[in-house]
């Protein structure tokens, strides 16, 4: 029997320096990121295996700065899902949460698009309300999860709730033969 295989598209987003960079580069290299260059937007790639789906996991890391509001909607129009992440030590990263959520909902409905809200940097001292943040979560029907990229908590739990919801509102299709005449 052939393995089913899947290409799923994912998007990061969330304010300048609340870790987006390194929770990708922790997922996909399984290691942590000391030396740090702001990034303007980069796509990354990795084959996982999700629910015995071998999966192409593109994932876009976008610029937190909003000088790259415009390209924000090509991200959602091309995705699947996105983490929406701040920064556990920056309240100011929460209160920019439902900005990135709102720019997923001109272009993406609930029933089409999955979204995972993450609390990153936990490892530092938390300057958050945890309770707002899972109040916003649960708002817009998402699970949230607290990660450290720099000691790799639930940095592989996030991106793979986030590729098993996708998989489950687009199951890959059983490969079919094909006898060309």
């Amino acid at each position: 029997m052939k393995k089913l295989t899947s290409t799923i598209n994912i998007v990061v987003f969330g304010s300048s320096a609340v870790g987006k960079t390194a929770l990708i580069y922790r997922y996909i290299n399984s290691s942590f990121i000391t030396q740090y260059e702001p990034s303007i937007d980069n796509l990354e790639r990795c084959t996982k295996i999700i629910n015995d789906v071998i999966c192409t996991v593109n994932i876009q890391d976008t610029c937190g700065s909003d000088r790259f509001e415009t390209l924000r909607e090509l991200y959602v129009r091309s995705s699947d899902g996105a983490l929406l992440v701040c920064n556990g030590n920056n309240q100011y990263t929460l209160t920019e949460l439902p900005n990135f959520y709102e720019v997923i909902r001109e272009f993406k409905s609930e029933e089409e698009y999955v979204v995972v809200v993450v609390i990153n940097k936990i490892d530092l001292d938390l300057k958050i309300d945890i309770e707002e943040v899972n109040k916003f979560a649960e708002s817009i029907n998402a699970p949230c999860i607290q990660t450290s990229a720099k000691t790799n908590k639930n940095v592989d739990k996030a991106f793979s709730i986030l590729l098993q919801r996708i998989l489950e509102k687009n199951p890959p299709k059983t490969p079919r033969k094909c006898s060309i005449l």
